[in-house]
């Protein structure tokens, strides 16, 4: 019986201790660093190192602020870079704004731009992967003559179902009328985009043939939306860090080994690798 109850113990003992260092090797630290760019060459330095400056915020002092990894604070450091370090764990800072929000939350006014049909979702306030299939199918189940059922339009690397909606008078037939395309979640760390779009498309259905406005886009528009061009890195996010906040970017594609995942928004045909910056052939570049 001893001996059954001291292998049970160092069985659960070894669980433990392989969930910290699986923990570990997941977690991420991102880094909010400030970098003086009136050097016009630092810009471009910046980019040549692949850092993802292309959503930096602009300091009143000339500088410029964005996220960074371990690993590119040390690249910087390298490369001679200087830069102020501005909030040194971000997902330690955003679990911190969280709670301080948390009773604010009660009391939120919902504006007249805010659909009925668009709440808040488990995910720090934004929906996850899951909790948007459930918003598309919601929409056809409330809105079946001005929406399509969610069809996939393809898989990503990792086998998720890439969701797309058609809203119009008659969804289900192909007119002769201008298309409109919406899509979000390119970048896996901007749900924002994400909960808009599913806020616009439940605007649009609850507002038509009462709104002139919103009944003129309906009868005359073939309007498509995808809500989730990033399954992956959205749900590597969720797994993360499940209560918002994660800031991986780009998809989980492997690549070589040498990094995990690939731009989706650098990624299209036209113009690809054209040169060594914007248009980077390399795999890990953004």
């Amino acid at each position: 019986m001893k001996t059954k109850l001291t292998l049970s113990i160092l069985f659960s003992t070894l669980l433990l201790v392989m969930d910290q260092i699986a923990f570990s090797q997941e977690y991420t630290s991102y880094s909010k660093i400030a970098v003086d760019i009136k050097d016009p060459m630092r810009m471009q330095q910046l980019v040549d190192l692949g850092l993802a400056v292309d959503h930096y915020e602009m300091l009143d002092n000339g500088s410029i602020a964005f996220y960074a990894i371990e690993d590119e604070l040390e690249t910087l450091n390298e490369e001679g870079i200087p830069f102020n370090i501005i909030i040194m764990d971000f997902n330690e800072f955003y679990d911190q704004q969280t709670l301080l929000d948390a009773p604010l939350v009660a009391g939120m006014q919902r504006s007249n731009t805010v659909a009925n049909g668009f709440d808040l979702g488990s995910m720090g306030g934004f929906y996850t992967y899951a909790e948007v299939e459930a918003k598309l199918d919601e929409m056809k189940m409330d809105y079946p003559n001005l929406i399509t059922t969610r069809t996939s339009i393809g898989t990503s690397i990792e086998g998720r179902e890439i969701w797309m909606a058609k809203i119009s008078d008659n969804p289900t037939v192909t007119e002769n009328e201008p298309r409109a395309y919406f899509d979000a979640l390119h970048h896996a760390r901007e749900p924002l985009a994400m909960a808009t779009t599913i806020n616009f498309m439940f605007w649009l259905l609850e507002n038509y043939g009462s709104d002139p406005q919103v009944t003129y886009l309906v009868d005359n528009r073939e309007i498509y939306f995808v809500p989730v061009v990033n399954p992956d890195g959205y749900e590597y996010n969720r797994q993360t860090n499940p209560n918002g906040g994660g800031l991986w970017r780009k998809n989980r594609n492997p690549n070589d080994g040498s990094c995990v995942g690939v731009d989706l928004n650098r990624n299209y045909a036209f113009g690809y690798a054209n040169n060594n910056s914007c248009s980077s052939p390399d795999p890990c570049s953004g």
